[in-house]
C-alpha cells in the first residue's frame, strides 16, 4: 500500500506542477500541425497523382512514409518527456527537503523508489500510447493508412521510452537534479549517435562503424528499441525499397536484443533502488 501511496503522490505531484497540462498542449499543437501537414501533402499528392498519372502504389508509400515520421516525433517527444518528468523524482524531492519528511514516518526506502518508478512507468506508458494513438487515428482519417504491426510497434515504442524512465530514476538517485538532466540528454544522444553509426557503417560496409553502433545499444537501448518497433509500422513495400536508416528499422529485431532490453528495464529499476539504499542523505 505505501508503493501505491507514493506512486499516487508522485502523479498528484506532477498535476500540480501543471506538467500534465503542459504534455497536453504540447501533445495537441504537434498533433494539430502534424494533420495540417499530413491533409496538405495528401492534396498534393491526388492532385499530382491527377496530373501525372501516378500509380497508387507511390501515392501509398509517400502516406506511409508521412505517418511513420510523424511516429518518430512521437517517440522523441515521449522520450524527452520521461527525461524532464523523472528527473527531479528522487532528487528534486531531496533538494526541497520533502523526501526526508517521508523518510522519517515508517517508510522504506525501496518504497519510495518503488513507488516513484510505478508513477514513472504510468506517466509513459500512457503518454507514448496516447499520443501514438491520437497520430494514427488521425492518419487513418486524414491519410486513409494504417501501419501493419500497430500493437507490437508501439509496445516496442513504449519500452524504448521506459528504458529511458529507469535511466532517468537512477540518475536521480545518485545526481542532482540539473545535473541529472544533462546527463539523461547526453544518453539519449548517445544513443541516436550509435544509431546513426550503425546505419553508416552498414551503408558504407565500414565494420568498426556498425559495431560501434550496434554496441552503443547496450548501454542506452532507446533508439535501438523505436528501430525496432518502427520495422512492425512500416509495410513491406516500404522496408524493401529502404537500404540501412539512421531513423528507422529495416530488419526484424532480434529476439536476444528484446530479451536483453526487459532485463536491462528491470536491472535499472533494481540499480536505482540499491542506489538510493546506499545513498547518505
Amino acid at each position: 500500500m505505501t508503493v501505491l501511496t507514493i506512486a499516487g503522490a508522485s502523479l498528484r505531484e506532477a498535476w500540480n506542477r501543471r506538467l500534465v497540462l503542459a504534455l497536453v498542449i504540447v501533445s495537441v499543437v504537434f498533433l494539430a500541425l502534424y494533420l495540417y501537414g499530413a491533409q496538405l501533402l495528401n492534396s498534393r499528392l491526388v492532385e499530382r497523382a491527377a496530373h501525372v498519372g501516378a500509380r497508387g502504389g507511390g501515392v501509398a508509400l509517400a502516406r506511409q512514409q508521412m505517418e511513420l515520421f510523424g511516429l518518430y516525433i512521437v517517440d522523441f517527444l515521449a522520450s524527452f518527456m520521461a527525461i524532464f518528468a523523472g528527473v527531479g523524482a528522487i532528487a528534486g524531492d531531496l533538494e526541497n527537503h520533502s523526501l526526508h519528511l517521508v523518510l522519517a514516518k515508517p517508510v522504506r526506502r525501496w518504497q519510495v523508489v518503488a513507488g516513484k518508478a510505478l508513477g514513472s512507468v504510468l506517466v509513459s506508458v500512457v503518454y507514448t500510447t496516447a499520443l501514438a494513438a491520437g497520430l494514427l487515428l488521425g492518419s487513418r482519417l486524414v491519410l486513409g493508412v494504417l501501419p501493419p504491426g500497430v500493437v507490437t510497434g508501439v509496445l516496442l515504442m513504449d519500452l524504448g521510452v521506459l528504458a529511458l524512465s529507469a535511466l532517468t530514476l537512477l540518475a536521480s538517485t545518485v545526481m542532482p537534479t540539473l545535473t541529472a538532466g544533462v546527463a539523461m540528454v547526453m544518453a539519449y544522444g548517445l544513443a541516436w549517435t550509435g544509431g546513426v553509426l550503425h546505419a553508416l557503417g552498414e551503408l558504407l560496409n565500414i565494420d568498426v562503424l556498425a559495431t560501434l553502433g550496434r554496441d552503443t545499444r547496450l548501454l542506452v537501448p532507446s533508439d535501438a528499441l523505436w528501430k525496432a518497433g518502427s520495422y512492425f509500422l512500416q509495410p513491406p513495400a516500404m522496408r524493401a525499397q529502404e537500404g540501412p536508416n539512421p531513423l528507422f528499422g529495416v530488419t526484424a529485431p532480434d529476439p536476444a536484443f528484446l530479451i536483453y532490453a526487459g532485463a536491462y528495464l528491470v536491472a535499472v529499476f533494481l540499480l536505482a533502488g540499491l542506489a538510493f539504499q546506499r545513498r547518505d542523505l
